[in-house]
Order: structure tokens, then C-alpha cells, then sequence
């Protein structure tokens, strides 16, 4: 549809509404790849051919703007109000983090109801998988992440670079992914001095040393924590 006459970009021979995108040409050269042979193709003699270009050109626009709200709802380049009508779709609220996080997390929970929804999808309760959730909440820059089988369905996560504000998060997501009746683990490193010493075989490295109700300890061990996973409710 055309719309004015004014100069700039609302002029006679503009496109009401829409940008340059690609689509009329796509479509455009579509249509015109199913004209038959017979219809005269030479410049300034393809009225047909023209005519059909004309035709579909509003549907290229159609396309076009549906690529662009598509890519207003990605994930990976959705914004602020964008990212948080993403959450409400696949149930996972911002909670107050930035959209750098809060991505990283949408991602994650993105993986786990496709995985759980779609035919012959990856089980996310794998060995491999649990770690790359754990490798993607704390990114690659963090150390190792060790994760230990404990017969006969259990197992312990040792998660470098986890911040405890956001441990509940990541046990949640663990809890998502894993096969029923399958328990598990997060040991919590709050300090380098939580390692139990020995009289015996001691002194050991980071050893720690036990505080006391009664008298001051300086200095005294700081005790790491262990969060269960699968024994309550995931949400």
C-alpha cells in the first residue's frame, strides 16, 4: 500500500509501515521460479512476471515482521520486558537479576522442558548433562566440577564459583533434571580452612581448627555446607 507524497521516508512509492527488509524479494523470487517457461521474461517485457512480484510482495513484509518478533523473543537477544514474558511462558521468574543472568537461567530451564517434552529428546538426568547444566550456571571461566556416583542412586556435586545466593536456583534446575528416586548432593566450600585435621597423620593442609562455645578460638574453622537435591520439592 502506498502512502503520501511528503519527502523522507513516509513518500509516494514507500511501503505504508514496513522497513527494506528481505522478504518481497524472497518472495518475489519464489513465485516467479514457478511462472511457466512460456511467460516472456526479457527487461521491460516480463509484465507478467512483474505482476506476480507485485502480488506477493505483501506476504515478504508479513515474513518480515515476523522474523522481526521472533528475534524480539529470542533468548539470546530478548531485553528486559522481553526476557521477562519469556519467564512467564516457561515459568521461571527474574527474581531480581540482571538480563545477563537471568538469560543464562531461561536457558537452562528452556533445555529442561524441551528435553522432557519432545520425542526421543536427550534425558537431562545423565551424568554429562548434569554437569553441562552445572558448567552453564557457573560459566567456563569457573574450575572444575567434580560430580562423584554414590551407589546405588546417588551422587555428590562439587561446584567451584557457585555464589550461595544463587545455589537454590541451581539445585532447583538439578532437582528438574533428574530420573525419580535419584537423590543427590551439593557440597558448599565456604572456606579453604573447612578440611577436619589430624592428630594422627597431621598437620594437613587447610586443616581446620574446631571453635568453642566456652572460650575464644582464633582462628576457627569455617564448616562447608551439604544441600540435598531430590528429597523435597524442586520448585
Amino acid at each position: 500500500m502506498k502512502f503520501g507524497t511528503q519527502a523522507g521516508t513516509w513518500k509516494l512509492n514507500a511501503q505504508w509501515g514496513v522497513g527494506s527488509g528481505p522478504g518481497p524479494e524472497e518472495f518475489c523470487d519464489t513465485a516467479e521460479g514457478r511462472v511457466l517457461v512460456q511467460m516472456d521474461d526479457t527487461v521491460g517485457n516480463r509484465k507478467f512476471r512483474d505482476f506476480i512480484c507485485e502480488l506477493v510482495g505483501p506476504l515478504g513484509h508479513y515474513k518480515d515482521v515476523a522474523d522481526d518478533v521472533r528475534q524480539g523473543f529470542d533468548v539470546d537477544t530478548a531485553v528486559g520486558d522481553q526476557l521477562d514474558k519469556i519467564g512467564s511462558v516457561v515459568g521461571l521468574p527474574r527474581q531480581g537479576f540482571s538480563d545477563t543472568r537471568y538469560r543464562v537461567f531461561l536457558n537452562i530451564q528452556i533445555d529442561l522442558l524441551l528435553s522432557a517434552r519432545q520425542d526421543e529428546a536427550n534425558w537431562t538426568g545423565t551424568h554429562n548433562n548434569i554437569l553441562r547444566i552445572c558448567r552453564t550456571f557457573v560459566g567456563s571461566a569457573a574450575g572444575t566440577i567434580v560430580l562423584t556416583n554414590i551407589p546405588p542412586y546417588s551422587f555428590q556435586l562439587t561446584v567451584p564459583g557457585l555464589a550461595l545466593s544463587e545455589l537454590n536456583i541451581l539445585v532447583g534446575f538439578i532437582c528438574l533434571a533428574l530420573y525419580a528416586g535419584v537423590l543427590g548432593s551439593v557440597v558448599i566450600v565456604l572456606a579453604s580452612d573447612s578440611l577436619w585435621d589430624s592428630d594422627a597423620v597431621g598437620p594437613i593442609a587447610d586443616g581446620g581448627i574446631w571453635g568453642s562455645a566456652s572460650v575464644a578460638v582464633v582462628p576457627s574453622a569455617t564448616w562447608n555446607l551439604t544441600v540435598p537435591i531430590g528429597t523435597l520439592n524442586c520448585a
